[in-house]
C-alpha cells in the first residue's frame, strides 16, 4: 500500500505476501538485538529510511504501525512454512564446495550478529540460519533438476538459482526454513 511522506510515495507492506524477505531479515536483526527503537523497526520492515520516519508525525507513524501490524501475529507466518515436493534435495550427493560455502556463510553471519559468543539460544541460531538462507537457497537451487507431472506427462525441468531477498516472505519462507533445517546438522552449530 502506498503512503505519502514529505511529498514522496513509499510502498508499505500490509501482509506477508508483500513483505520482502530482505526486510523480514532486517526486522529480525533489529528485534533480536534487543533494540527498542520503534522507528528503527519500522524502517527495517518498510524499507523507508530511518530519517524520513523520524521526521514523520506521530499520527503518521501510528498509521504505518497499524499497516504492518500483521507481523505481530505469532501464527501468521506459520502457514507459509511449507515447501513443494520438488525440493527434495539429498545434500550428500551434492558437491562438497556447496556445503563448505554454506558453512562459511554461517560462520560469517554468526560473527556479524553475535561476535565471539560461543553458545546461542534457539531463536538466535534460527536467526543466523535464516539470515544465511539466501545463500543456501541460491547455492543449492542453481541447476536443480526436478520432474513435473501434468496429467500423464512427465517433464524434467532445470532451474536457475532462486534469489529470495526481494521475494515476498509468503513465497519463500518455507523454502528458507527447509534449507535451514536441511543444512543445520551439517554446518557449524557451536563455535570453538
Amino acid at each position: 500500500m502506498k503512503v505519502e511522506i514529505g511529498g514522496n510515495k513509499y510502498d508499505v507492506p500490509v501482509s506477508w505476501r508483500e513483505l520482502p524477505f530482505r526486510n523480514y531479515i532486517a526486522a529480525l536483526d533489529h528485534s533480536l538485538k534487543g533494540e527498542s527503537d520503534p522507528v528503527g523497526y519500522l524502517s527495517a520492515i518498510t524499507g523507508i529510511e530511518i530519517e524520513v520516519l523520524r521526521n514523520t508525525s506521530v499520527e503518521g507513524l501510528a498509521y504505518i504501525m497499524q499497516m504492518v501490524d500483521f507481523v505481530n501475529d505469532p501464527n501468521g507466518l506459520a502457514i507459509y512454512n511449507k515447501v513443494e515436493d520438488k525440493f527434495q534435495i539429498d545434500i550428500g550427493t551434492q558437491p562438497y564446495w556447496k556445503l563448505e560455502l554454506c558453512n562459511q556463510e554461517v560462520k560469517r553471519v554468526w560473527s556479524e550478529l553475535y561476535g565471539d559468543k560461543k553458545e546461542l539460544t534457539e531463536a538466535e541460531v534460527m536467526h543466523v540460519y535464516l539470515k544465511a538462507s539466501s545463500l543456501f537457497v541460491r547455492t543449492y537451487t542453481d541447476g536443480l533438476t526436478y520432474t513435473t507431472r501434468k496429467w500423464f506427462r512427465k517433464k524434467e525441468v532445470t532451474i536457475e538459482a532462486i534469489e529470495i531477498d526481494d521475494s515476498p516472505v509468503a513465497s519463500v519462507y518455507g523454502l528458507a526454513v527447509f534449507f535451514c533445517k536441511l543444512l543445520r546438522p551439517l554446518t557449524l552449530i557451536m563455535r570453538k
